[in-house]
């Protein structure tokens, strides 16, 4: 065993049909259960079981680690296979709780590790939301660990040639933008929104190859928005308008002074006559 993806491969399918065999033998056994044949028989079929589930998760990390989970058709392959694989383990442990006793072993014998069958859940978390859910939700039900659905799921590796096309994209998207600033300082408003999509365009591509996480969430219009990584940060980039958000009204010039109002003269008040006396006698 090198650990290859490719030997983990073909390792996988004898592991499955050592779990298959040793189910069958565990479940048409001609043994009673209390006996010592029918106990071997449960463990062998439990360890069988543990054993291809393991095996599976070594191969996704494996593929991973090369990079295959950048070739879509493997991984779709693989979230598909993880879907099944986690509804037999679900399954397997379901006949363990119904068994264990029977075969004079106690169910808490037979508890997986807390964060057991993690891969295979983050996997369907990042890829098939809607399916992780539904498992989740029977798992909990069910007291099996769910920690792989609630961590956060690890960021898609880029293969060489999309980082450099990442790269080359967002550094053209950038140098047009540029040279449209220089060429049209007062853009109107259709050519203010083809701005807003050529640097989200080029934010997008830069944040591809940058490592780190970034997830929106949210309602825009009358629509529900969803992105991780490069996605998100178009996103993010193309409804966040800044122009609008920093914008001031610009003032407009004084009102033209209109036609002068003339009032008529008020009448000035005039004094009353004085009257005087000249020292006659009556």
């Amino acid at each position: 065993m090198d650990g290859s993806p490719e030997s983990l491969e073909n390792e996988l399918v004898a592991k499955k049909a050592a779990y298959s065999l040793a189910s069958t033998r565990f479940l048409e056994s001609p043994h009673p259960p209390g006996s010592k044949e029918a106990k071997a028989e449960f463990r062998q079929w439990y360890s069988e079981g543990i054993a291809f589930f393991n095996h599976f998760e070594r191969l996704l990390s494996s593929g991973s680690a090369a990079g295959l989970d950048t070739n879509d058709l493997w991984t779709a392959d693989k979230v598909d296979s993880a879907i099944n694989i986690l509804g037999t383990v679900e399954q397997h442990y379901d006949l363990v709780k119904a068994k264990a006793v029977t075969y004079g072993f106690s169910e808490h014998d037979f508890v997986p590790s807390p964060k057991g069958f993690a891969t295979m859940q983050r996997l369907v978390r990042e890829m098939r939301p809607q399916d992780a859910k539904d498992i989740e939700r029977r798992f909990a039900a069910k007291g099996l660990p769910i920690a792989g659905f609630k961590e956060r799921a690890m960021a898609r590796k880029l293969s060489e040639w999309e980082k450099i096309f990442a790269a080359v994209s967002g550094t053209a998207f950038l140098v047009v933008l540029l040279v449209l600033v220089v060429a049209v300082p007062n853009p109107t408003e259709f050519q203010e929104f083809v701005f807003r999509v050529v640097l989200a365009l080029a934010a997008g591509a830069f944040s591809g190859v940058i490592a780190g996480f970034l997830n929106i969430e949210g309602k825009v219009g009358r629509f529900m928005l969803r992105a991780g990584s490069g996605l998100a940060v178009l996103c993010l980039v193309f409804l966040i308008n800044p122009p609008k958000i920093i914008a001031r009204p610009v003032p407009g010039p004084p009102p033209a002074p209109g036609p002068a109002v003339q009032t008529p003269a008020q009448p000035q008040a005039q004094d009353p006559p004085s009257s005087s006396s000249e020292g006659k006698s009556p």
